[in-house]
């Protein structure tokens, strides 16, 4: 007989609220419960059976997990601060077999993993300095055909243009590591120039449209954007312009996230 597993140590602080055992759960930050689960919602819609599945950012497992709980065949989690005890402790009392690994997106290849039919993006792209490259990086790790779920923080204006609001410093709606606010229109155009398909697109709060050079404080929703990777979309005279501009920069896997 199989016992309980036992509750997690004391000093462990966790970022996700987590059932590891029958009505017991992780005390994670209450503030993203919401965001967590508009997520795993989004995941529930698709189909993970037999999939290779790479969740980034995933800091305690909890899309992972889940993952691996709707029939993914292999699941890798990276984060660059990867809490090695949550997940230890997580992984034990599941009897999971997903992989964590501390790894930056930014330092992502092919020939780090391979090919992932899904990829989890979480609560990344809102942080990343350098947004167009991180798509650009994850975009390579899929098959062709395969899903990229994004959850991101957006800002809500009429989509009327495809805007980026990028704030620094106090000027962030947030805090200061946050400085990548697509609008919706912004997102998915943005997405398709790299040959994705957003074919669905939930928001949080639903926030009516506003002026963002108006409104105060800035109008921010958290959307998920699942996409899909299709090399009909592919423009290679384009890519093969922007790639040749980034060719002489220096190295990005020495960029931080």
């Amino acid at each position: 007989m199989t016992s309980d597993p036992p509750e997690p140590p004391p000093h462990l602080t966790f970022y996700h609220s987590i059932e590891f055992a029958a009505g017991r759960r992780t005390a994670g930050w209450p503030v993203i419960v919401p965001i967590v689960e508009m997520i795993i919602g989004a995941m529930r819609r698709l189909n993970f059976n037999g999939k290779r599945v790479l969740d980034i950012g995933c800091r305690d497992g909890a899309l992972a997990f889940e993952a691996e709980r709707l029939g993914a065949a292999e699941v890798i989690g990276i984060d660059s601060d990867l809490p090695a005890e949550n997940i230890a402790f997580l992984r034990r009392a599941l009897n999971s077999k997903a992989r964590f690994e501390r790894h930056n997106l930014y330092g992502l290849k092919t020939e780090s993993f391979g090919l992932f039919d899904i990829i989890l993006l979480p609560g990344v792209l809102y942080h990343l300095r350098y947004p167009f490259w991180g798509l650009r990086l994850v975009r390579d790790l899929l098959a062709d055909g395969g899903l990229l779920l994004v959850e991101t923080a957006t800002f809500a204006d009429a989509n009327t243009l495809p805007l980026l609001l990028c704030p620094t410093g106090a000027d962030s709606p947030y805090e200061p590591t946050s400085c990548t606010f697509f609008n919706i229109k912004g997102f998915t155009d943005t997405v398709r120039s790299f040959g994705f398909a957003v074919v669905d697109q939930r928001s949080m709060m639903n926030l009516p449209p506003h002026d963002p050079a108006v409104a105060a404080p800035l109008p921010i929703d958290r959307t998920v954007f699942t996409c899909i990777r299709d090399r009909h979309l592919d423009d290679a005279k384009v890519m093969a312009y922007w790639d040749g501009q980034a060719a002489g920069l220096p190295q990005w896997t020495e960029l931080p996230q």
